[in-house]
């Protein structure tokens, strides 16, 4: 089918393909503005709830029995849309999901189990423009993992990341990416920390928090206990034994051990570093 691009001019957000292949497909141009959208959930959340909408126009597709139709739109090239047909692709993805289901724990493979597991899936990804990461990682044979926090209004959070790890990775039988993802987070410890948060699009963290590097020693352990992995506790213990040295001696954000009583202290005005 034929493929129709749309894309902003003097910006660096990729262009979107569309396509849509079917008995006699046609694309009809008719671009037009639509003001005031309301979106219902941002409302609720107190957000900012009204925007504008712009469309180029709309598909048209005849449907006949035993005719499949589909609509393909992708940030990726035309050569790569095209390698499958939109079968092939659905059966790939059908046969990824049951491979997810296969990795589980058993107790997790059918049911609301399967369901969890699956809606899981959506929350582990491969960050987009920290390019210099991944080719470190890759260098040593590992791969870039976060966990998005939570679609669309959140980037990866390291407190939200390390308290979700045991039930995003560990219980759904996805032992190697929870390597990853605690060596990605381990990779941008500075001063005893690990990063509150990444701000979209950007490669450097915010380090605004004063209980993530201790999630980040919970989730460790959970990781260890799960899979018996000496290698990454060994390469990580540098780490660990800083994050306690800097603690000890006190970082940012007011943050460190009360020599008094070995409590953790934390507080700085304007920043709020935990719940």
């Amino acid at each position: 089918g034929e493929c129709h691009e749309v894309l902003l001019r003097n910006s660096d957000l990729p262009p979107l393909q569309m396509r849509v292949v079917g008995d006699d497909a046609t694309f009809t141009l008719k671009a037009r503005r639509v003001d005031q959208v309301q979106y219902a959930v941002e409302e609720s959340r107190g957000y900012e709830a009204h925007g504008v909408l712009w469309s180029p126009g709309y598909y048209r597709v005849r449907l006949r029995r035993g005719v499949p139709a589909s609509f393909v739109a992708s940030t990726e090239t035309f050569d790569t849309m095209t390698v499958l047909t939109s079968e092939q692709a659905l059966d790939a993805e059908c046969e990824r999901r049951r491979r997810l289901l296969q990795l589980a724990d058993p107790a997790v493979r059918t049911a609301i189990g399967a369901e969890l597991v699956l809606a899981a899936d959506q929350f582990i990804i491969t960050p987009a423009g920290r390019n210099e990461e991944a080719a470190r990682a890759r260098a040593a044979g590992d791969e870039v993992r976060t966990v998005i926090a939570g679609y669309h209004w959140f980037t990866d959070w390291g407190r939200d990341t390390m308290i979700s790890l045991e039930g995003l990775t560990l219980t759904t039988g996805r032992t190697v990416e929870a390597g990853y993802i605690l060596r990605t987070f381990a990779h941008y410890v500075r001063d005893g920390l690990i990063p509150n948060m990444f701000p979209e699009g950007e490669k450097d963290g915010l380090y605004h928090t004063a209980d993530a590097t201790l999630w980040f020693f919970h989730a460790l352990s959970r990781y260890a206990q799960v899979t018996g992995d000496r290698h990454t506790l060994d390469r990580l213990y540098p780490t660990l034994a800083g994050i306690i040295d800097a603690h000890l001696a006190g970082t940012h954000y007011g943050i460190g051990l009360d020599p008094t009583d070995g409590l953790l202290t934390q507080g700085q005005e304007g920043y709020q570093l935990t719940w």
